[in-house]
């Protein structure tokens, strides 16, 4: 009919050696009609197809033993499983001497688990993964140490000499070191079991004749899981496939499932993500760079103490008017970026944004990739005294114990402060902030002179070297923007008349008081000259008639009034 272009006997491309393409590899769909029009199962599909690894490099789909693996020696899977969800932990020791059946149980019994290597080659991975583990869990705060029961043993294509092997069930391991040289001890942690759901999926896609429908429960017996009924389905499911067959062994090595999680996440809840505005616009956006509806303008830093009540603001810790716009957006569902160099009061911010969005009853997710971010903050708001109100959902907190018993300490919570209390000391707050916007108002809001006193008071420390002159005061009795322009004004003539004569008081004739020319000037400067001559010609007159007199003998005889008189005239001479 119209519309068909070719068909493909997968069964016989597979008889011929043709492997089939893992969704990892995958070519991208084509694009549609509009290449930024794309619908909402395409780009969630897209990021579910980058998410799951598929290909042979994923250990959940191939498994190669490694230099953090323990191959484990036990007789019965169900009866280890069993033993190790009741809280038992075991003493790794080397292998048994050949496949003593009797050895290994016995050792069993007495906590002592066997791994099939030497007891070299076992203090060398056991220390590898250990140590892998938990830097691991301190960077990230995930676990990826996993004891892995039962392996699928299977083949690309019929005629495929290759066995491929992957893991059927998971459990979060931990190994535990008593002390160096004591050797290494087995335990499983508190998180729930895991199927791989990898492998299934992986089936699902490349071979669609295995029935997968009942491999994705977890059956349970009194003891905890049903291992013997879950490698049951599996051999059942797998019946019509030659070669293929489940093999009962078990394996502790890393496996690493932050994608996989990531990917269940959008495969089972891919509505219920959509209902956030931020994941709906990533899904329906066109890619034109149309803004986020949430985005809008922050708050304005100076409208703040105006806009924002003292009674209204949560804040732990210390924050500047750049914090707390971030703070403010936060609560009031803007949409932003934090950026900031080190030092400069990240964590800080967002302790205050965790608080106050808590204060005004919202939930907050707070995700970091690396476990000391997360931890930074934890510790500043539970010394704010929020710890009973932050839900820990990573590493060792992420167990169903470990959440129900935080949950229970935040039932039990209690507020230290009664509400009344807190508004006395909000109110009073708010009273003090008053006080120092007004201070800041009368520093910086505009006088008459159209000048802050904040600038003039700067201006003046600017010139304090400046000369000073002396105005008429009538000239700053009424002052107003244009008197100040005017003044200034007068000011750039006075500065370029000084500029052509130099400075006023080092002129020769800086003693001229005079601030008018006038027609005799010169002529009265003349007269005044030739009176100054003949004054000082007398003067060198009396000075030499004085000289020629003889020195007194005796000025005890002068009257008081002829010593001053003779110092008058000393004076005149010197």
């Amino acid at each position: 009919g119209e519309g068909f272009a070719v068909a493909v006997d997968l069964r016989s491309a597979r008889e011929h050696g043709v492997a089939s393409l893992g969704a990892g590899d995958a070519p991208a769909p084509p694009a549609a009609s509009d290449p930024d029009a794309a619908s909402v199962p395409d780009r969630v599909a897209t990021w579910k197809r980058k998410l799951l690894d598929l290909t042979l490099r994923n250990g959940l789909i191939s498994y190669r033993e490694r230099s953090q693996s323990l191959p484990l020696q036990t007789t019965s899977l169900a009866h280890l499983e069993d033993l190790l969800a009741a809280g038992e932990s075991f003493q790794l020791v080397p292998k048994a001497d050949g496949d003593d059946a009797l050895q290994v149980d016995a050792a069993l019994a007495q906590g002592r688990l066997h791994v099939a290597l030497s007891a070299k080659e076992l203090d060398k991975r056991a220390l590898k993964a250990f140590r892998e583990a938990k830097s691991s869990l301190e960077e990230t705060g995930a676990n990826t140490f996993y004891l892995a029961l039962g392996f699928l043993q299977w083949f690309e294509t019929e005629h495929s000499e290759t066995p491929r092997r992957a893991p059927i069930l998971l459990l979060s391991a931990e190994l535990q070191r008593p002390g160096v040289g004591k050797g290494f001890r087995l335990a499983l942690s508190d998180e729930d079991p895991y199927l791989n759901v990898t492998l299934l999926e992986k089936l699902k896609l490349d071979f669609p004749d295995v029935d997968t429908s009942e491999l994705y429960e977890l059956p349970e017996d009194d003891s905890g899981l049903d291992v013997p009924r879950i490698f049951e389905r599996y051999r059942r499911a797998i019946r019509g496939r030659p070669r293929w067959e489940v093999v009962e062994e078990a394996h502790a090595a890393p496996f690493s499932f932050s994608k996989f999680l990531m990917w269940r996440d959008l495969e089972e809840h891919t509505e219920l993500l959509l209902e956030n505005r931020v994941v709906q616009h990533l899904a329906l956006g066109t890619g034109r760079g149309e803004a986020f509806e949430a985005a809008g303008e922050l708050p304005a830093p100076e409208t703040l103490d105006t806009a924002r009540r003292a009674q209204d603001l949560f804040c732990p810790r210390d924050a500047d008017s750049s914090q707390l716009v971030a703070i403010h957006a936060s609560n009031d569902g803007r949409s932003f970026v934090l950026q900031g160099p080190p030092g400069t009061g990240k964590s800080q911010t967002i302790t205050n944004m965790i608080a106050h969005c808590l204060g005004h009853g919202r939930r907050v997710l707070f995700v970091s990739e690396k476990m000391a971010a997360l931890n930074v903050v934890h510790d500043r708001l539970r010394q704010a005294g929020l710890a009973p109100f932050c839900l820990e959902i990573h590493s060792t907190k992420s167990s169903k114990k470990a959440i129900l018993a935080q949950l229970e300490e935040a039932f039990h919570a209690a507020s230290t402060q009664a509400p009344a209390e807190w508004e006395r000391q909000a109110t009073q707050l708010e009273a003090l902030r008053a006080q120092l916007n007004a201070y800041a108002h009368e520093l910086h809001d505009p006088r008459p002179l159209g000048i802050t006193v904040f600038r003039a008071t700067a201006r003046l420390i600017e010139l304090r070297g400046a000369p000073k002159l002396r105005l008429p005061p009538a000239l700053f009795r009424a002052p107003s923007p244009e008197g100040y322009a005017r003044l200034t004004e007068l000011a750039d003539q006075l500065q370029a008349a000084l500029e052509a004569v130099g400075a006023p008081g080092e002129h020769p004739l800086a003693a001229v008081r005079r601030a008018a020319w006038t027609s005799t000037l010169s002529e009265d400067a003349r007269e005044l000259g030739e009176r100054v001559v003949a004054a000082g010609e007398r003067v060198r007159e009396a000075a030499r008639a004085l000289g020629s007199l003889a020195p007194p003998e005796v000025l005890a005889g002068l009257s008081r009034a002829a010593l001053g008189r003779v110092a008058q005239l000393a004076g005149l001479l010197l």
